[in-house]
């Protein structure tokens, strides 16, 4: 099964970037950006744009503001992932976003937590106004290595047995939003 899957949050620092890096090499998707980074040097399918268009088999990492244009491509998408973080205008940029894309295509990452309260915070807030899915993702230095090195987030959980141990709570987590997102 094949799709299109769009990362975004019109908020900058939500970790859009690193999970769409990791989230398409562990799909063995395309990355396509309009936010021209470091990455591409690492990701043998990656793709700057600056305007993005559908593309199956993609990871589009779409940054800016809600446009016209941006909903044609949240709508068009087989997935919407809304990475937010625990900060109040994080959470609205997310709200709006809920607000113009269908429910059944929105997995929402709840990134970069730092307690379990700031997550119950963030999913009473957006179950007040939506049912959508919510994964927990704690905040880690996974994703900067992952980055860094090129590596996936499951090829630095794979690399040995220590790493398998330092990171095998944030790798339950994303592994989680994995199933999530390849899921109907």
């Amino acid at each position: 099964l094949f799709m299109t899957i769009t990362i975004f949050n019109s908020k900058g620092g939500t970790g859009k970037s690193a999970l769409s890096f990791s989230i398409s090499k562990d799909m063995g998707y395309a990355m396509i950006t309009n936010d021209d980074g470091l990455y591409r040097r690492h990701h043998p399918k990656y793709k700057y744009l600056q305007t993005i268009q559908l593309i199956e088999d993609s990871i589009l990492d779409l940054g800016g503001f809600i446009t016209p244009e941006t909903l044609d491509i949240l709508n068009g998408s087989d997935k919407v992932v809304i990475p937010l973080t625990a900060d109040f205008n994080s959470i609205q940029k997310a709200l709006e976003i809920m607000s113009e894309v269908e429910h059944g295509k929105i997995v929402v990452i709840a990134n970069m937590l730092e307690s379990v309260e700031d997550f119950e915070e963030i999913k009473e807030t957006i179950f007040k106004r939506h049912e959508v899915l919510i994964y927990p993702l704690k905040r880690s230095k996974i994703f900067q290595r992952s980055l860094q090195t090129g590596l996936s987030v499951t090829e630095l959980y794979q690399e040995n047995g220590l790493s398998k141990h330092q990171y095998r709570s944030v790798y339950k987590q994303y592994e989680a939003i994995l199933k999530a997102i390849n899921e109907n």
